[in-house]
């Protein structure tokens, strides 16, 4: 039976009157399916900078190493270590991605889940709007950033009061008022 102490450098030698007349060698690795270091696979950053991701994995032979980002293969960003490099992130970046190593007896896979986090953001256009007295008018006010900022309506610099003649809906990214 084949273990890892076997492994190792073995010699062949032909004697001739008890002298070495010809030396060669063989070198017998036990070949190992890829298999991954521990390390932090939650990783949050803030939008602009720059991350890298290692792919931490061994095996015998040299595994080969495939990046995907939400199941979809990447080509690019690859550094010489299999790492790989996300510059100047932004929301989109965010997303599970996945380092696969393969040999010819196995594979593994890691992931690693990135979250990107950004400043708030007031998304709509600020549109300036004449009514008539009596009227109704819609305001409307679109922010992003994580985490998702709220939304506050002012007046003047003063928070709205609450009236009846003002209704107010919101959702996640998004808020409406009808004055």
């Amino acid at each position: 039976n084949f273990g890892a102490d076997a492994a190792g450098r073995y010699y062949c030698s032909a004697m001739q009157n008890n002298e070495l007349a010809r030396q060669r060698h063989v070198d017998l690795s036990l070949l190992q399916p890829p298999e991954f270091l521990l390390g932090n696979r939650n990783l949050t950053i803030m939008e602009g900078d720059d991350l890298n991701i290692p792919c931490d994995c061994s095996g015998i032979p040299e595994p080969e190493v495939t990046w995907f980002k939400n199941t979809e293969p990447i080509n690019i960003n690859i550094n010489e270590d299999k790492s790989l490099t996300l510059v100047d992130v932004t929301a989109i970046s965010s997303g599970m991605y996945q380092c696969q190593c393969t040999n010819e007896i196995g594979n593994a896979q890691a992931t690693f889940a990135v979250q990107v986090k950004g400043p708030a953001k007031i998304i709509s256009e600020a549109v300036d709007k004449s009514v008539r007295k009596d009227s109704e008018v819609t305001l409307t006010c679109e922010a992003q950033g994580s985490p998702t900022p709220s939304i506050v309506w002012l007046k003047d610099g003063r928070a709205l009061p609450s009236d009846s003649r003002i209704r107010h809906h919101e959702n996640l990214y998004e808020s409406t008022i009808y004055i």
